[in-house]
């Protein structure tokens, strides 16, 4: 919160990316799990897409809150899904 503080202070605007979600969505060492992807696929696959998306609930009511208006004006909600595992309809009806 302190960082959204001095962007405002400072006239900065902030995009705010969800670099990794649980069970990772692509298996890359950023997104928490190397070599292993679990969000959408794999055993735990939906149980971590339902995870996933009250993390993503949770972080846009966040920011939506009228102080943030002006300064976190983007909100990444997924970062680099391998498509190519998960497919592009599945991650299209996000």
């Amino acid at each position: 919160m302190k960082a959204i503080g001095w962007a405002r202070k400072y006239g900065l605007r902030i995009n705010l990316d969800l670099h990794a979600l649980p069970g990772s969505q692509n298996g890359f060492n950023h997104a928490g799990v190397l070599n292993a992807m679990n969000w959408m696929y794999g055993t735990m696959g939906i149980a971590n897409a339902q995870r996933g998306l009250e993390v993503i609930r949770t972080i846009a009511e966040f920011i939506s809150q009228p102080q943030y208006t002006g300064v976190v004006t983007m909100f990444g909600l997924v970062n680099e899904p391998q498509l190519y595992l998960l497919g592009q309809d599945v991650v299209g009806h996000l």
